[in-house]
């Protein structure tokens, strides 16, 4: 069996050969500041691309990375139809008998206990872990997450966290992780984590939030268009 590629590799062929990314006016222009951990961490505004960008990683690991799952908790499945049921109340918790913020936060737990028990490769992905969490218990995630990125299991090739948290994020700047900042334009964008983290807020209106949603996903799709055309074009 061929040896599973980094998660690092995965993340550069997505930016770099995925036309999302890609060109003089990508759809989701991206700032990539390396670190030294298997830690990434995707951050960015509203309606910035994450979660697309979260789609475009699983798929690459799919198709081609060597591993054999992505362990993938967000709001797009807590929602949506990928569990049903007690499935679903298993993994994220039930809202009728506990809060959001405590479910939030037995679903960390329940992934890390995952991955330790995991014996092929996998790349975990938290997509806004911290919903319904106050700051204190943010920080205190953050603090979990921290110690399991410093103790990594074997099989355990890579982890994303994507976040608005300050209080999450500050926790796991020692680790020296990736720095993703994806939506503005690299020139614009917060350069460091630290920057990040001190950056001001900027306030967005509905309107705009909602405005900034329909422009990045035209934008998308027009790209997904021309793939989807392209392999058409490759059939005949």
């Amino acid at each position: 069996m061929s040896k599973p590629r980094t998660a690092k590799a995965i993340v550069k062929n997505v930016l770099e050969q995925w036309d999302y990314f890609g060109g003089d006016d990508p759809a989701i222009p991206a700032l990539w500041v390396k670190g030294s951990s298997p830690l990434f961490l995707v951050l960015g505004e509203n309606a910035g691309g994450k979660s697309f960008f979260r789609r475009c990683i699983s798929l690459e690991i799919r198709d081609r990375s060597g591993i054999k799952e992505v362990i993938h908790l967000s709001m797009e499945a807590r929602t949506g139809a990928t569990f049903m049921g007690a499935a679903k109340a298993f993994v994220y918790g039930d809202e009728n008998s506990r809060s959001t913020g405590e479910n939030s936060v037995n679903t960390i737990s329940g992934a890390i206990t995952t991955c330790r028990d995991r014996t092929h490769p996998h790349v975990l992905y938290w997509d806004e872990p911290d919903i319904g969490m106050s700051e204190g218990a943010a920080a205190g995630a953050g603090i979990a997450i921290a110690e399991f990125v410093a103790d990594l299991p074997e099989h355990t090739k890579g982890v994303f966290i994507t976040t608005h948290s300050r209080a999450m994020v500050e926790q796991l700047v020692d680790l020296k992780p990736h720095y993703l900042h994806l939506g503005t334009d690299p020139k614009l964008a917060p350069q460091t984590l630290q920057e990040w983290l001190e950056r001001e807020v900027v306030p967005v209106s509905p309107d705009e939030l909602k405005e900034a949603s329909h422009a990045r996903f035209r934008a998308i799709q027009k790209i997904l268009n021309k793939v989807r055309a392209s392999k058409r074009g490759a059939q005949v």
